[in-house]
């Protein structure tokens, strides 16, 4: 499963040793790039005060930096050689709207960077020993010995493997190497083409999530907490109602409907169906207008609930409402579903998915699950289990929705290949500023827009 931003951009994380030529590749096609096309490069944030020749960086107090990285500022942060390093969240943003982006790494960072961007692209900057050593003499800053140091540890740092490394080797004059090092920036689909294949040759079942919240969203009307605070001030940490999309290849599936603006998302005959977990406002509430206009039927799948919401039943318009109860399976668009029951203030439904590509179960919204649910589960055996979280760990049991607490005793029960949290409310997402990284591994917080492919 490859997990990446909607209609992003590309992330190209650049490393290199000391001396080798890294910052002047960067400053090289930054001038010529930065101004032309959707290319940004991110400067870094450093708590070492700026040089006229040296890197073009921010520079923050070692106060300042403690208080961004709190308050959740920064995409990436490492310590090194007694300094403190960031890469600011606002290319969350830049990524979102389709720039590609590039950031100056960190060899220790690289496994954590890869883990939270499986997709990033790496390029490592390397040159041979001599020239290294030459590079390193001509600075004069340091001991002949402590650059022989410099050099074993440079020799280490080619010793690195991943699927998408590249190497540029620097040891050619800076017109040349930074003629290659732009060339690898803006032509990448070219490289993307010469790799094996990631995706079955048929359509996989891919999940995208319209909207990641719970009810009030995040922010919160009024509130100054630090989620709400960042939320108001980057885009990408926000969080609409839930919803979400699964999708295999042109056929489209709904998956509750709390975001407001479906018309323009889905135009006339663009949805296969939609699938409501409830009635309750906030994952119905886009359907009020959608369901005017248009002139085929859209089968709306349901729990059975006399109440419905509103006027739906009595004027439903486009939508065809079909009552599911627990345990009934049918089939959308080559997509076997199964309904299970879950635990909430009214009568609601979670669908677990089955394609060839693999297992989808969403589960939202829930307080806990009945036990004919986890049992169902257990032996189903999901290749992807999206539950929901609303609340950071309570002493008490939580009302209709589940705590991180319950998630991890079901992702330990349960045992899918991974799961990702959905539904959240912004006290979790304060919580998470500070534990999201103690999260065990295949547990993730999920959020708009992000989007799931199955893949066996």
């Amino acid at each position: 499963m490859a997990m990446n931003n909607a209609q992003s951009g590309k992330l190209f994380y650049v490393i290199g040793a000391s001396g080798s030529g890294k910052d002047s590749l960067m400053n090289f096609a930054r001038s010529r790039l930065a101004s032309v096309g959707k290319i940004i490069f991110a400067h870094r944030y450093i708590t070492r005060p700026p040089e006229v020749q040296g890197e073009n960086h921010v520079y923050l107090s070692n106060e300042e930096f403690k208080h961004r990285k709190k308050q959740g500022f920064f995409f990436m942060h490492w310590e090194s050689h007694g300094l403190c390093y960031g890469i600011g969240s606002e290319i969350n943003l830049w990524l979102a709207n389709g720039y590609d982006v590039v950031v100056n790494g960190s060899r220790a960072y690289l496994s954590t960077a890869l883990e939270e961007c499986p997709e990033t692209q790496v390029i490592l900057v390397s040159t041979s020993t001599e020239v290294l050593r030459k590079r390193l003499l001509k600075r004069n800053r340091e001991t002949p010995e402590e650059i022989e140091k410099r050099l074993h540890r440079a020799t280490l740092l080619c010793n690195i493997e991943h699927r998408q490394l590249i190497t540029l080797n620097n040891d050619a004059d800076l017109a040349q190497s930074g003629a290659e090092f732009i060339k690898i920036l803006t032509n990448f689909d070219s490289r993307e083409a010469n790799k094996p294949a990631l995706r079955p040759a048929s359509n996989p079942m891919q999940i995208k999530f319209l909207g990641t919240g719970n009810a009030p969203g995040v922010p919160v009307r009024g509130c100054t907490c630090d989620a709400c605070i960042r939320a108001n001030t980057i885009t990408s940490y926000r969080r609409e109602p839930c919803a979400a999309l699964v999708e295999i290849g042109p056929a489209k599936i709904l998956i509750d409907a709390g975001v407001m603006d479906l018309k323009k998302r889905f135009p006339e005959d663009t949805l296969a169906a939609i699938l409501l977990t409830h009635f309750h406002p906030d994952h119905v509430q886009g359907l009020f207008s959608f369901r005017w206009g248009g002139r085929e039927k859209i089968d709306t799948f349901c729990p059975v609930d006399a109440e419905g919401c509103s006027d739906f039943y009595k004027n439903p318009g486009i939508l065809n409402f079909k009552s599911l109860h627990p345990f009934d399976d049918f089939d959308i668009a080559g997509i076997r579903v199964t309904t299970v029951p879950l635990v909430h203030s009214r009568p609601t439904l979670g669908y677990c998915f089955e394609h060839p590509s693999g297992k989808l179960a969403y589960l939202t919204d829930t307080e806990g699950l009945p036990q004919k649910t986890a049992a169902f589960l257990c032996n189903w055996k999901p290749d992807l289990l999206v539950l929901d979280c609303s609340y950071p760990p309570s002493e008490q049991i939580p009302r209709n929705h589940n705590d991180i607490t319950m998630a991890l005793k079901f992702f330990a029960e349960i045992k899918p290949k991974k799961m990702l949290l959905t539904h959240i409310g912004h006290q979790l997402d304060v919580w998470l500023n500070n534990h999201e990284r103690e999260l065990p591994h295949g547990l993730e917080i999920v959020r708009d827009n992000d989007v799931v492919t199955l893949e066996r």
